[in-house]
């Protein structure tokens, strides 16, 4: 075997069938509490990975996990899991929600309002019957009683300018009280709302003495046998797919920075050269207006606007033939809004612990060379998006060959073109192979390569963050050459985000 690594897939319940959470649940879980139940069917398999791995070849001593977006979540939660945190080496966080925030009393009541109470067994008393209610509910009922289906029917306004790309509201949606389209909150309270995420259970998942992921990755890592892990994300998360409202908003005269004033309700100043409407919900004198969602955090999250769509962006390429790429100061803000900020928050409360030697934070920078059918069969992705490290990385690993043709459609669906963009021999743009160029499959390699340096030696390729201070800590910036190590990369961007108000309701869930 090339690298000596051996590769196990585990499976484990989704959504409802792997998060939901209820007081009445509870009365009969040996753990007392209930929900997480995703995480448990993990540790099964991890187990079962220590105890007998041997056999194959493998060292139970060297197992590392790698999750990829809601898979980089679990990660998280494992690393705050007192039974997961002996059962393995190392761990790899790819895109993954630093949203493990929110409480077993905060979920029991959302899980009863916006589940139990859309299901026939609302009201069946007592406690026992209404537990038997719930287990004659087939799996689709399960489902559908977590509906986050919206209204369609909102009418335009300054902070929903495209109502029809609007995923979900608090007055449509049950679960998802975000923007999807640009991953925004719709109220800056509504975070930490999220159905088929980890949460602070005080069993499974121990966050320490505030019940946070912060306080718990402290707990963790303040263990010398404490694991190495590394915090991925990419400097374009959400250009997977490619969001409708802003790719709208690039004919407009305003682009893409006028549709976050309106999204986020900035009310701009006197004199803004570039005059962009103001929200009409302002208050405030003029030339100091503040928005009544935001406060006077509004003014400050105008000027760190200014700077996002002022600076020349150096970490990709200068794309002036893609009229999309004007759009990447919009995406950066988001990813860092979203993830980035949060990842480094976890790395920095992890390294506050101790051995900040074995705590890793890295962004990806470097884009496809050539647009991909990424999320979308009908929008191109033209940045670093959600999973490019991923699936490029995959890539490198094919034992045709690398610089073989990938999967047609949309890359992230594992059943190919045949099931998400038509058939094969369709002529239509995203219903053909994705050819790689030398730069993506030296990006892929690159990628991989620091994985497997990772799971050998500990180390990836660029320096631990080595501090759990925002203006001493190190910072990995991935491309298609050797990984970089940058000081401090992100602080600037993420205090001036905390400085007008965007926290850790922000971060995104998945």
């Amino acid at each position: 075997m090339e690298n000596s690594v051996i590769v196990v897939s585990i499976n484990s319940r989704l959504a409802a069938l792997g998060f939901l959470a209820l007081e009445v649940l509870a009365t009969e879980d040996p753990r007392n509490v209930s929900g997480n139940y995703a995480i448990l069917d993990q540790q099964l398999a991890m187990r079962w990975v220590k105890r007998e791995i041997e056999h194959f070849g493998g060292d139970p001593n060297r197992v590392f996990l790698l999750g990829q977006s809601s898979g980089g979540t679990n990660i998280m939660a494992h690393l705050i899991a007192p039974e997961s945190v002996p059962l393995f080496a190392g761990a790899i966080s790819l895109s993954g929600s630093p949203n493990i925030t929110m409480n077993k009393a905060d979920k029991y009541e959302q899980d009863r309002k916006y589940w139990l109470d859309n299901t026939p067994c609302k009201d069946t008393e007592p406690a026992a019957e209404q537990l038997a209610c719930m287990r004659k509910l087939s799996v689709a009922e399960v489902m559908q009683a977590m509906d986050t289906t919206c209204k369609t029917d909102i009418e335009p306004n300054d902070k929903n300018p495209f109502p029809s790309e609007i995923a979900c509201t608090g007055d449509g949606g049950r679960y998802n009280l975000w923007n999807q389209d640009s991953q925004v909150p719709v109220d800056p309270s509504l975070g930490q709302m999220g159905f088929g995420l980890p949460f602070i259970d005080g069993h499974t998942l121990d966050g320490g003495s505030n019940s946070s992921i912060l306080t718990g990755l402290k707990k963790t890592f303040s263990n010398a046998s404490a694991p190495a892990v590394i915090f991925q994300t990419l400097s374009a998360e959400h250009n997977w797919p490619p969001s409708n409202a802003f790719t709208k908003a690039s004919y407009e005269d305003n682009g893409a920075r006028g549709l976050l004033d309106k999204q986020l309700g900035v009310c701009m100043r006197d004199g803004d050269d570039l005059k962009r409407p103001c929200c009409q919900s302002c208050t405030g004198s003029p030339g100091n207006a503040v928005d009544n969602q935001f406060g006077t955090e509004s003014v400050l999250l105008s000027d760190f606007l200014d700077t996002v769509f002022n600076l020349t962006e150096n970490d990709t390429e200068n794309r002036a033939d893609d009229p999309h790429w004007k759009l990447y100061p919009a995406y950066a803000l988001t990813a860092d809004a979203g993830a980035t900020c949060g990842n480094v928050e976890l790395a920095l409360a992890a390294a506050s612990g101790g051995n900040v030697g074995k705590i890793f934070v890295s962004t990806v920078v470097t884009p496809p060379s050539n647009p991909v059918f990424a999320g979308s069969c009908f929008i191109r992705s033209t940045m670093p998006f959600h999973s490019w490290d991923f699936l490029a990385a995959l890539q490198a690993s094919n034992p045709d060959g690398a610089d073989k043709p990938w999967r047609a459609g949309k890359m992230d669906n594992p059943h190919g073109y045949a099931v998400s963009c038509g058939e094969e021999d369709d002529e239509t743009p995203a219903k053909q192979p994705y050819q790689p160029s030398t730069r993506d499959v030296e990006f892929g390699k690159q990628v991989l390569g620091q994985w497997l340096a990772f799971i050998k030696t500990g180390k990836p390729g660029w320096d631990a963050v080595g501090s759990s201070d925002w203006s001493d800590y190190q910072h990995g910036k991935i491309t298609d050459k050797p990984a970089m190590t940058v000081p401090s990369y992100k602080q600037p961007a993420c205090d001036n985000l905390k400085k007008a108000g965007v926290d850790i309701n922000w971060w995104w869930v998945n």
